[in-house]
């Protein structure tokens, strides 16, 4: 199993100094989707401007709204958790910055290569 951890801040009111108030937490996220295939759309919206769309992410909406902020401060751009027919979630990025997801998902998650398929590229 492959971990990842992100910072987040907590109160912590267990603690008597008050300095201690915004301490950082790690929060542990287990990746059993390695294995999955991660499936990243490219649609074209008009001219000059596309949508990006990742799916086969796993359904826990606060791993992908973490996901989703993380990415949206690297590309510059933005982006949202969304529901489709079947109720699984997918993420949804306004611009074509297909390099930096796959980077990201192979750095940061673990991901493989050959898991990750781009269509519409």
């Amino acid at each position: 199993m492959d971990y990842n951890t992100f910072n987040t801040q907590s109160n912590n009111n267990n603690d008597n100094n008050n300095n201690d108030n915004n301490k950082k937490k790690d929060i542990i996220i287990n990746n059993n989707n390695n294995n999955n295939n991660i499936d990243i759309y490219v649609k074209q919206r008009n001219t000059k401007k596309s949508i990006t769309v990742i799916k086969g992410l796993e359904n826990d909406k606060n791993k992908l709204k973490l996901m989703v902020k993380d990415l949206n401060k690297k590309m510059c751009c933005s982006g949202s958790v969304k529901k489709d027919e079947d109720k699984n979630l997918y993420l949804k990025f306004s611009g074509k910055k297909i390099d930096i997801i796959v980077d990201y998902l192979i750095s940061k998650y673990n991901y493989k290569k050959n898991n990750i398929r781009i269509h519409g590229e």
